[in-house]
C-alpha cells in the first residue's frame, strides 16, 4: 500500500502557505472583507490548481464590482488639413466699350425768317411823292423857346391861317416837329418837317409839301385835307411819320407817304397814290392798312357798304402793297387816320 504521508505533507504545507498570504481589508459599512490569494482544490489523485479571483462576502454585503477592463483608446484619425485655398486668377478687366466716334458736328443752317408777303413794290414807289426834300433858299427858319407851335406858324409868314396843326416827332436822329397850315392869298395847304438846329431854339425846315395851284388840265381839284401822325409801322427802334393828302371832289382820292430818316435827313420811303375814296390807318409794327370801296350796282357813290383791304408793309423786296381781303363790311373799318 502506497504511503500517503508525502502527499498529505505537501498539502498541509501548501494550505499553510495559502493561509499565511490572506489579508483583511475594510469592507462596506465597516465589515471586513477578506481577500486573499487564490486557493487550490485537489481533484482525484492529481491536483490541478485553478487560480480564481475570489472574494468573500460577509453578512450578505454586496460584492464589490470588478472593474471591467477599459477599452483600448482609439486614436481619432488625425485631422487632415484643409486643402490650401487656391487664389483665383487675376482677371484683367476688359477696356470699357466706347461708342464709335461721332461724325464731326456741323452747325445747323441759320434759322431764317419765313418769307414775307409778296407785294407790289411799284405801287409804293416813293419817287411819286409830292414832298420836296431838303432846305431851299428862302425857306423860313424858326426861333422858338422850347416847342412852341405858334412860333413855327408865324415863321411861315402866311398871314391869317384857316387851319393849323403841329406835333413832335421823336426820331432816333434828333428832335423834329411837323406843322400843317392853310392860309396865304390862295388859302392853300403847306406842310413842313422841322429839325432842331445847332443854335439854341432854332428850327430848320427839312421837308416841305405845298398844295399846287388848281388847273383844269393837270390839277382839276384842290386839297380837302392834309393829315400827319407818328407811328411805328416797321417794328424798328423809332417811329415813322405818316402824311396823307385827300383831294376835294366826289372821288376824294387819297395820297399818303411813310417818312423816315435816311442818311441824316427825313425823306419818303414809301408812297401810295390814287386811292379812290381811300381810307388809311396805322397798324403798329406791321404797316399801314388802307381800304378802297367796291362799287356795287345801285349803291350811291357817297356811301359804299363793302371794301377791299390792302396793306402797305415791308416785303422781301422792300416796301410793297399786299392784298389782304375783299368784301370787308364798312362797319368793320378802323377810323380814317389819314
Amino acid at each position: 500500500m502506497r504511503s500517503l504521508v508525502g502527499p498529505l505533507t505537501a498539502a498541509v504545507l501548501l494550505a499553510a502557505c495559502g493561509s499565511a498570504g490572506q489579508t483583511s481589508t475594510p469592507g462596506i459599512d465597516g465589515v471586513a472583507t477578506e481577500t486573499g490569494a487564490p486557493t487550490s482544490t485537489l481533484v482525484g489523485d492529481v491536483g490541478t490548481s485553478t487560480a480564481l479571483a475570489a472574494s468573500t462576502t460577509v453578512d450578505g454585503a454586496t460584492p464589490t464590482s470588478t472593474e471591467a477592463a477599459a477599452p483600448e483608446a482609439t486614436t481619432a484619425p488625425s485631422a487632415t488639413d484643409a486643402p490650401a485655398v487656391t487664389e483665383a486668377p487675376v482677371v484683367t478687366p476688359a477696356p470699357p466699350a466706347t461708342d464709335p466716334p461721332a461724325p464731326p458736328a456741323t452747325d445747323p443752317p441759320p434759322a431764317t425768317d419765313p418769307p414775307g408777303p409778296v407785294g407790289d413794290t411799284a405801287a409804293a414807289d416813293p419817287a411819286k411823292s409830292w414832298w420836296h426834300v431838303g432846305t431851299e433858299e428862302g425857306d423860313p427858319e424858326a426861333t422858338s423857346d422850347g416847342v412852341n407851335c405858334l412860333d413855327l406858324y408865324e415863321a411861315q409868314a402866311l398871314g391869317t391861317l384857316s387851319y393849323s396843326r403841329c406835333g413832335p416827332w421823336e426820331s432816333f436822329d434828333g428832335s423834329y416837329m411837323w406843322t400843317v397850315v392853310r392860309g396865304g392869298p390862295a388859302d392853300r395847304f403847306q406842310a413842313i418837317v422841322w429839325q432842331q438846329g445847332a443854335a439854341p431854339f432854332t428850327w430848320i425846315p427839312k421837308m416841305k409839301l405845298v398844295e399846287p395851284a388848281v388847273d383844269t388840265d393837270s390839277i382839276p381839284t384842290g386839297w380837302g385835307r392834309v393829315s400827319m401822325l407818328t407811328a411805328d409801322v416797321d417794328s424798328g427802334p423809332a417811329e415813322e411819320l405818316l402824311a396823307g393828302v385827300k383831294l376835294d371832289g366826289t372821288g376824294k382820292f387819297l395820297y399818303f407817304d411813310v417818312i423816315d430818316i435816311r442818311s441824316g435827313n427825313p425823306q419818303p420811303i414809301a408812297t401810295v397814290h390814287d386811292l379812290d375814296r381811300g381810307r388809311a390807318a396805322a397798324d403798329d409794327g406791321v404797316g399801314v392798312a388802307f381800304y378802297t370801296p367796291i362799287n356795287l350796282a345801285g349803291e350811291p357813290n357817297c356811301c359804299p357798304t363793302t371794301w377791299d383791304q390792302f396793306l402797305l408793309t415791308i416785303t422781301p423786296d422792300g416796301w410793297g402793297v399786299v392784298d389782304v381781303a375783299t368784301g370787308v363790311p364798312g362797319e368793320a373799318l378802323p377810323g380814317d387816320g389819314l
